[in-house]
């Protein structure tokens, strides 16, 4: 089956945990600023224990510009607090194998070897997949969610569906023959919190509503951060030194340029031809393009004329993904939840952007 070349979520995930820095030194600085937010998390907590409820019903949007940011940085900081430590301390755990490690091995590691060359059917089971999808089935009380097919054998995986447990069951079968070989072992207690910790942060296997709720805690939490450096150069705007003038062009680049550069990801996805190669690096590429050219871009001209610039930027991709969809997608894919979803977002996103530029001449009015 050919399969277009594409880098597609896959680049999200591992930008989420790496930052797209070699291995293992960008799990080990995201760890080292999880580590940081916990403590801020912690420090936040103590801050405001005493106010936390009233904090609950505070957002002043008509006051003066600080404390209205103010307000929503700690409005959106506790209204999701059991969120912010949970995702925050869960991902350090699933990351500290990798990011911090403690134990070291005496022995060398064994001398790799190239493997002989395997022509493309070598994976291909001889054996009646339907038959083993049967078995796979009653072994492991549910149908299967996944196969993988891996020298030799064919291993049927199930996701626990409606639940924090992220432990996947399978059962495994000789590719040749059809003979099953083994079936998953029943995990430890200590196993099963890793896998529930892995569940937690993935949001992977639980249920829809769940899954809503853990979108609308990453989103208090991009608001609560975003809220936060705004507040910071917005109390010190009587300052002219180079450090605070960097300081707003970096929070332009970084909070805007950065939407603009992920929303353009998703364009050169849909509009880089199917048959150039290399085409995955290209969709890269152009996301750090794009960022790279926001961030240059707020260096070399006013600020505010900047923000304008990367707003309208944002707005005008998010407005023309549906539009690309509507030419490029067959008619059929548009019934399934997820382009309609996808979309949905991608016309918030654009409007968002859209309608921040008609705050900007408020905020210069503030004190």
């Amino acid at each position: 089956m050919p399969v277009r070349q594409t880098e597609g979520g896959n680049f999200f995930f591992n930008f989420h945990y790496t930052l797209h820095l070699p291995n293992p030194w960008g799990e080990r600085l995201v760890a080292m600023i999880a580590f940081a937010f916990a403590a801020l998390v912690l420090s936040g907590v103590l801050l405001h224990l005493k106010r936390l409820v009233p904090d609950y019903f505070t957002l002043r949007l008509k006051a003066a510009l600080p404390r209205s940011l103010l307000d929503l940085h700690v409005l959106t900081g506790s209204a999701m607090l059991p969120f912010h430590i949970m995702i925050t301390w869960s991902g350090l755990i699933l990351t500290a194998e990798n990011a911090l490690p403690v134990l070291q091995l005496e022995q060398e590691p064994p001398t790799q070897t190239e493997a002989p060359q395997q022509s493309s059917t070598h994976w291909a089971p001889q054996a009646s997949l339907v038959v083993m999808l049967q078995q796979a089935q009653a072994h492991l009380g549910s149908m299967p969610s996944y196969v993988l097919f891996d020298d030799g054998k064919t291993t049927f995986s199930a996701i626990q569906h409606d639940s924090l447990n992220a432990n996947d069951l399978s059962a495994e079968f000789d590719s040749q023959t059809g003979e099953f070989l083994s079936q998953s072992k029943e995990p430890s207690p200590i196993e099963n919190a890793f896998y529930t910790l892995n569940g937690l942060h993935l949001a992977r296997s639980m249920g829809l509503l769940l899954r809503w709720l853990w979108f609308a805690g990453g989103l208090a939490s991009s608001i609560m951060v975003a809220s936060g450096l705004v507040y910071y150069t917005a109390r010190q705007k009587k300052q002219t030194t180079h450090a605070f003038g960097l300081a707003k062009r970096l929070n332009i680049a970084l909070l805007g340029g950065l939407i603009t550069a992920c929303l353009s990801f998703f364009v050169l996805n849909r509009l880089i031809p199917v048959q150039w190669q290399a085409r995955a690096a290209l969709e890269v590429t152009g996301f750090f393009g794009v960022w790279a050219s926001g961030l240059l871009l707020v260096m070399l001209i006013p600020i505010r004329k900047s923000a304008r610039i990367i707003a309208w930027a944002t707005g005008l991709i998010g407005l023309a993904l549906p539009v690309i969809d509507g030419l490029t997608v067959p008619l059929q894919a548009w019934g399934s939840m997820l382009h309609l979803t996808v979309n949905g977002m991608f016309l918030l996103t654009g409007l968002s952007a859209m309608g921040s530029l008609r705050f900007l001449p408020v905020w210069r009015s503030h004190d």
